[in-house]
């Protein structure tokens, strides 16, 4: 008997062309990552003075950082399953991607067990990969309302009901986990529907525009260009290496991990009106409490125990009492 053929359902596609400026702005984001991480780990060892996991104008380079990676997602589902969803294809990268955002979890975990990453940028793109294929090939006029519902729904839909341990994946909740990167299914998955509505409106037409298909010019394009193309691992690996480079740099270098501390904690001081003498007083008892207490890398990284944090406010309290007692 002989077998029954392929099924037509399924004809073979030829995968599309790749387009250069999408892996450039994908090489764009993943050094503007690679610069935010470095940053980020200098705050983490005292190098600086800013914090920068909470800083304003740094959470919000790394929104964007997030936002230009999952819009690119929709970009690239649309490039390759647009005419037709190549399944072996997308379930092998989604293997890849679900893979690597398991060893993030448990690789963060190791490292910073109060903060670890349980949902962060891989763990979205796994998600929002898998569900923005309803989309690739809908009206672009739903892809753009649900783009826009995504968006809305956290400010109008939150709860104290999202908060429970296993929902904070939605990004319904009222409070922000303790966690190192977190990018929620809301609103960021509408970054990828816009990407999907974006990559649509050029590639209806019957020919690309040719500023979309041109190749890179000179080093930095070609490097941009292979920067995007192997995302991926430099994300995985580029933090063991920083990681791993000012931790060898702090162990020779032993720098004073007090000194930005200092300059942050006497700015702030005087931002709440006491005078600098006491200010420089109040500062230096309190970094020589971090010290003593052996508390700087739970500090930095944003996981002090509760009863820690009673110790070092304890401590922080005498050193204000001591540094505004009159001088004999």
């Amino acid at each position: 008997m002989d077998l029954p053929p392929t099924s037509p359902a399924q004809p073979h596609r030829p995968p599309r062309p790749r387009l250069p400026l999408v892996d450039v702005a994908r090489g764009v984001a993943i050094v503007a990552m690679v610069i935010y991480h470095f940053s980020w780990d200098l705050s983490f060892f005292g190098l600086v003075a800013t914090d920068v996991a909470t800083a304003p104008g740094w959470r919000l380079f790394a929104q964007m950082i997030a936002g230009s990676f999952l819009g690119l997602v929709g970009v690239g589902l649309v490039l390759a399953h647009g005419d037709g969803i190549r399944w072996r294809q997308f379930l092998r990268r989604l293997g890849v991607i679900v893979l690597a955002a398991a060893a993030v979890t448990l690789g963060s975990y190791v490292l910073f067990p109060e903060s670890f990453i349980f949902f962060g940028i891989l763990h979205a793109i796994a998600l929002t990969s898998l569900l923005g294929l309803a989309f690739v090939r809908l009206p672009s006029i739903l892809t753009a309302a649900a783009a826009a519902i995504a968006f809305a729904l956290p400010s109008i839909a939150s709860s104290p009901e999202f908060n429970a341990p296993g929902l904070l994946w939605l990004g319904l909740a009222t409070r922000v986990p303790s966690t190192n990167d977190y990018i929620p299914l809301l609103p960021w998955f509408g970054c990828v529907l816009s990407g999907i509505v974006i990559a649509r409106f050029f590639l209806r037409r019957p020919s690309l525009p040719g500023w979309l298909r041109q190749e890179a010019p000179g080093a930095v394009g070609r490097s941009l260009v292979f920067a995007g193309r192997h995302s991926l691992a430099i994300y995985l690996l580029h933090q063991l290496v920083l990681l791993g480079l000012l931790w060898a740099f702090v162990q020779v270098a032993q720098p004073a991990r007090t000194t930005p501390f200092q300059r942050s904690c006497a700015r702030a001081c005087v931002d709440n009106g006491s005078d600098a003498a006491t200010c420089s007083r109040y500062c230096s008892c309190a970094s020589d409490a971090i010290t003593r207490l052996d508390m700087w890398d739970k500090m930095n990284a944003n996981s002090l125990q509760p009863q820690e944090r009673q110790q070092l406010s304890g401590a922080f309290r005498q050193c204000r009492a001591g540094a505004e007692r009159p001088a004999p």
